[in-house]
């Protein structure tokens, strides 16, 4: 009997496969936006993400049972509809508040 695989981080992959990690729900706007008062109310469109069981892989993403949420547009067409066709994987589209940050001064 051979030893069980491991999960590798997305590093030790080298092909573009990224391991899902809980990520937060909101999303970085870069600093100096210069529309301050749309920024405070602005959202783009996320995928929140899992799998019927942990280490399950689809799209180049390692997912879990844990949802991950990803901004669409970090996912290409082929990536979104493996997702939403795989009967394992749970999707859910949602709005992720864009989160400003500070000015530098």
């Amino acid at each position: 009997m051979g030893t069980p695989k491991k999960d590798k981080s997305a590093a030790e992959l080298g092909t573009g496969q990224r391991q899902a990690q809980g990520n937060g729900p909101g999303v970085t706007a870069p600093s100096g936006a210069k529309d301050a008062t749309n920024a405070a109310n602005a959202s783009i469109r996320g995928l929140k993400v899992s799998s019927r069981v942990d280490g399950f892989r689809r799209a180049g993403l390692v997912l879990s049972t844990t949802p991950l949420t990803i901004p669409l547009s970090d996912l290409t067409d082929d990536q979104l509809a493996a997702l939403e066709w795989d009967a394992n994987v749970f999707t859910e589209e949602v709005d992720l508040p864009v989160i400003q940050e500070p000015a530098a001064q």
